[in-house]
């Protein structure tokens, strides 16, 4: 058994090289994936599992609760940018999991004013994960969106961890297999379209080869997913692709209570929705640190992909969190 899940993990990291993916929005990233290069699948062993993979669950073995959030805002122009996030997550020691987190979506970055505008959400989700035995673990998550612009919905997550030994384990998750929501997304000229939720496969491995040295890679949106959206200005439908991406982390632990972490995503976005067939590279290199104290961790981690937006360098974003044992 062992030997056939490793084979399909290698035969899945052959068949999606060399592709690259586009950065889907209002997708919870927390401070240490944030860090890791988002590359979380397969390493869920802290309260982040509820969005990255609910059966990551069964690795928490005390009861957690945490408080994180994303700073990314700055000015253009005299006029602002921002995309924050707040979340709050409760765990129950290897079964269960509640996350719910609120965002600020804005985009005020262009001088034409039929193009700025402001949204919030909120994003609700309940995790739940099952050991089948000693090596294989399965989750289910439900999560319900509400956003302001006539976009949410509700969809189902779900995903396995199998540990191979000690030192090395692979997790898969699948995205959205039952939805009936859509959510927005909008493009460096300031542009905003509303579509349906895609189903996305994302597989990841991680190993610790030693104590104080974690190394994680991940794939998301293994077969490229697809979604419709109808624009405003010709009222036809068009076809949006979702392309894969690369993550890949590590993370040191020294002075026995101190982490470091450093991360890249390598990814292709659409940067205009006029040409949807049009894609630019993006390269997200991340970095942070956290610190440990028996019941309580606090991380901190930034990132920034260098991108330049009408002559304008992207800033850092920042993510903090700190959760503690109850």
């Amino acid at each position: 058994m062992k030997k056939i899940i490793l084979i399909l993990s290698i035969l899945l990291f052959i068949f999606s090289f060399n592709f690259f993916a586009i950065d889907t929005p209002f997708f919870y990233k927390g401070a240490r994936p944030a860090a890791l290069g988002d590359a979380f699948t397969a390493v869920v062993d802290d309260e982040n599992a509820i969005s990255y993979n609910p059966a990551g669950l069964i690795n928490i073995n005390e009861n957690k609760i945490a408080i994180a959030g994303k700073l990314f805002s700055y000015n253009f122009l005299n006029e602002n940018y921002t995309n924050n996030t707040l979340s709050f997550s409760l765990v129950y020691a290897k079964s269960f999991g509640i996350q719910i987190f609120y965002n600020l979506l804005g985009d005020k970055i262009l001088l034409n004013p039929n193009k700025t505008f402001l949204y919030e959400g909120i994003k609700i989700i309940g995790a739940f994960a099952y050991d089948i035995n000693d090596y294989l673990y399965i989750g289910l998550s439900g999560n319900v969106t509400i956003q302001t612009g006539k976009a949410g919905g509700v969809e189902f997550d779900s995903g396995l961890i199998y540990k191979f030994n000690k030192y090395l384990r692979t997790g898969l998750t699948i995205k959205n297999f039952i939805n009936s929501g859509n959510f927005l997304i909008l493009d460096d000229a300031g542009n905003v379209e509303i579509i349906s939720y895609p189903i996305f496969l994302n597989w990841g491995i991680s190993a610790n080869p030693f104590d104080f040295f974690l190394l994680s890679f991940e794939i998301k949106n293994i077969f490229e997913a697809e979604s419709f959206f109808t624009d405003d200005e010709t009222e036809c439908k068009k076809s949006l692709i979702f392309k894969r991406s690369y993550h890949i982390g590590a993370e040191f632990n020294f002075l026995e209570n101190y982490f470091f972490m450093m991360g890249l995503e390598t990814m292709e976005y659409i940067y205009n929705f006029e040409n949807l067939n049009t894609y630019k590279m993006r390269n997200l290199v991340s970095s942070g640190m956290g610190y440990n104290l028996k019941f309580i961790r606090i991380n901190a981690s930034i990132a920034n992909d260098f991108r330049e937006i009408f002559n304008t360098k992207n800033p850092w974003q920042i993510y903090l969190s700190i959760a503690g044992d109850y």
